[in-house]
């Protein structure tokens, strides 16, 4: 939680020390500046951490969902397993399917290939599948 803080302070006063960049176009301008200085700061603490590599492909499986579990997620349980993701499924799961960046966009930012980013999103929601699969009918995770 502290990571979390410490970006968006420095995502704050980043934005504070460039502010006279900003030009206004309209009402939602200074929001989607500032959220693309806070994007850019986490990516950038995140490299400074561990370099970014695409998650490996073994124990890929895709798992079908039943909805009735659907049902059962609440929001917390749902974020802690996002947290509990590979930091290169976590990376583009979180720019993709929360921030709403595309896979051209998300490649750029963090230097890799369109596809790699399409492969970890898809192996981040298949990974998430199967934990919620097997804890919902009580298999443990191997």
């Amino acid at each position: 939680m502290d990571e979390a803080e410490d970006c968006v302070m420095s995502a704050l006063i980043k934005a504070f020390q460039n502010i006279d960049s900003y030009t206004h176009i309209n009402d939602d301008g200074l929001y989607i500046w500032t959220k693309r200085i806070l994007v850019n700061e986490c990516l950038m603490q995140i490299r400074k951490k561990t370099l970014f590599s695409p998650q490996p492909v073994d124990g890929y499986y895709d798992y079908e969902l039943d909805a009735g579990i659907i049902d059962a997620i609440d929001a917390k349980y749902l974020l802690d397993l996002i947290t509990k993701l590979p930091i290169g499924y976590r990376t583009v799961f979180n720019l993709f399917v929360i921030e709403g960046y595309s896979h051209s966009q998300i490649a750029q930012m963090l230097n890799i290939q369109e596809g790699t980013s399409k492969s970890q999103l898809a192996k981040a929601k298949s990974y998430l599948k199967k934990i919620v699969t097997q804890e919902s009918y009580g298999y443990k995770s191997s």
